[in-house]
């Protein structure tokens, strides 16, 4: 229905005046019920859409953009998810290098470390596979995967219970490590990080395999 009395002209704000946010006296708000369903309001709004974006419009919502994109990036990062026995951790993506299912290991006579397993093939390569279970003190199970990481100049596998992936953590996020953790004798993680429904240790990478480096050598 179109008010015969009124134009967009002389209608300036009649919703707030004589509708219903305001003295409701418009003669033709009994017929049609809300302003809502009047044509002239209904006009005003897409006059209201179609009209010409300020100037700075645009550059200013780029800038907001930009800027939550830069604090979200800033924020998170991406880290290697997975389980050593009953420990959820977190590794430095930089220092992975693939993640392959459980192959055959070949021991080493007279092998000196219990941390070090054997030898194991990647890709052709034979490379050193070694025990997280045993530096954590968790008990070793059967492997899902195979973690082969590289720190400094050489390759390392070691089996992992259950793995995650790369997820995006919070590093600024990082929480104190509980009681148990934090006096043990020693300690590969910096603290605790949320990850989906559990928490894990961001491990201490350098700590870690420069510690199974030394038992190896």
């Amino acid at each position: 229905m179109t008010p015969s009395h009124k134009t967009l002209d002389t209608a300036n704000l009649c919703w707030s005046e004589t509708g219903i946010w305001g003295n409701r006296s418009c003669p033709d708000l009994a017929a049609i019920g809300s302003c809502m369903q009047c044509d002239i309001y209904r006009q005003a709004g897409h006059t209201l859409l179609a009209r010409d974006l300020p100037a700075d419009y645009r550059a200013e919502w780029s800038r907001i953009l930009s800027r939550q994109q830069v604090e979200d990036t800033a924020t998170r990062a991406p880290f290697f998810v997975f389980r050593i026995g009953a420990s959820w951790l977190a590794l430095a993506v930089t220092y992975l290098v693939e993640v392959s299912r459980p192959v055959a290991i070949r021991s080493v006579p007279n092998r000196r470390s219990e941390a070090l397993l054997g030898l194991t093939a990647v890709r052709g390569e034979i490379v050193p596979c070694v025990s997280v279970h045993v530096m954590l003190g968790e008990q070793p199970a059967d492997p899902a995967r195979f973690v082969v990481v590289r720190f400094r100049e050489g390759k390392w596998a070691f089996p992992a219970d259950e793995v995650l992936g790369v997820q995006e953590l919070a590093p600024a996020e990082l929480q104190p490590l509980p009681a148990n953790l934090a006096q043990a004798e020693t300690v590969y993680t910096k603290g605790m990080l949320a990850c989906r429904d559990v928490q894990v240790g961001l491990l201490d990478e350098e700590m870690l395999f420069g510690a199974i480096e030394r038992r190896i050598a």
